[in-house]
């Protein structure tokens, strides 16, 4: 694993709080319904969206051998990473906001999972773990971030 470097946190972390607002609000509103974790992906999406600069977009459910690029046939086929998928990944310079297939291994910014906090801390240690080995085959530059609701 690379050496980790200070930097601050992004521009569009500021729809963390809008996050929070809105699960209060959905548990108030519905107390005995519990939100999911793919009903808390898509908010969070919704709300980075509006955040990010505009050379910039977010894909959803991203396969990680998109992520690894040219890497993908380095990757043993024994990791466990490599069937996932990221739930939200922040992508630049896309033409028409898409990018091919191909392109989000170049073009990647961040690379964002979102756990619930009902989950176990095994189950988020090893969203963490799967991140940080895909850390590897990815650019230098790509951001890592582990949410818990």
């Amino acid at each position: 694993m690379r050496a980790a470097s200070v930097r601050g946190l992004p521009q569009w972390a500021s729809a963390l709080q809008g996050l929070a607002y809105w699960i209060g609000w959905n548990h108030t509103r519905y107390p005995y319904w519990p939100l999911t974790e793919g009903a808390l992906v898509g908010e969070l999406q919704r709300l980075i969206a509006s955040a990010i600069p505009s050379n910039q977009f977010l894909r959803a459910e991203v396969d990680v051998n998109e992520l690894c690029g040219h890497h993908a046939a380095r990757v043993s086929e024994s990791d466990q990473f490599r069937t996932g998928r990221a739930d939200l990944v922040i992508v630049k310079n896309g033409k028409n906001r898409t990018v091919a297939t191909s392109d989000v291994h170049s073009n990647a910014v961040a690379v964002i999972e979102v756990k619930r906090s009902e989950n176990s801390w095994t189950e988020i240690r090893k969203d963490i773990a799967r991140l940080a080995r895909l850390s590897k085959y990815v650019r230098h530059d790509v951001r890592f971030f582990v949410i818990v609701t």
